[in-house]
């Protein structure tokens, strides 16, 4: 790889983590867990999601969900609701209390980003599109990348 596609990189890199920083920063500042901001949005835009789609979704180990859903449960913020198709499957949801707290930490950070997007209307969609396209080929890349390893020391090499 030439110096030209790891600088790329590098930089990819750099603003990714820019932005998990800043929105780490808005959850610090709102006193909340960075993993307990991540599940508000979800369910605050969506309205229900499993703990799977919630830690498939950000890329967040499941026991760090789980451990913050468990906090959320307690503090009343959110209700488990079986799966109408598949019982053992629960879904989150939050309660009106945690609707409520949702939305005093949420509608300033959606306003902020609504302004972000309509300075970025032209390229937005082609961002996430972008994006997105980079994230499944890198996961694919590195998937190959784990077996050939796993591989490599099943053979002893």
């Amino acid at each position: 790889m030439d110096s030209k596609e790891n600088s790329q990189i590098a930089s990819l890199n750099a603003a990714m983590s820019r932005i998990k920083g800043l929105y780490s920063r808005w959850a610090q500042q709102n006193n909340i867990n960075y993993f307990a901001l991540n599940i508000l949005y979800t369910l605050y835009v969506e309205g229900m999601a499993t703990q799977k789609r919630i830690s498939d979704g950000f890329g967040i180990p499941k026991q760090s969900i789980n451990n913050v859903v468990t906090t959320m449960k307690k503090d009343g913020l959110i209700d488990l609701i079986s799966n109408l198709e598949d019982k053992r499957v629960k879904e989150l949801v939050l309660t009106t209390k945690g609707r409520k707290y949702a939305k005093e930490i949420l509608s300033p950070l959606m306003d902020i980003e609504n302004r972000v997007v309509s300075q970025m209307e032209d390229i937005f969609e082609q961002f996430i599109s972008t994006t997105n396209i980079y994230g499944d080929i890198l996961e694919q890349e590195m998937s190959k990348a784990d077996s050939n390893v796993k591989g490599l020391k099943d053979t002893g090499k």
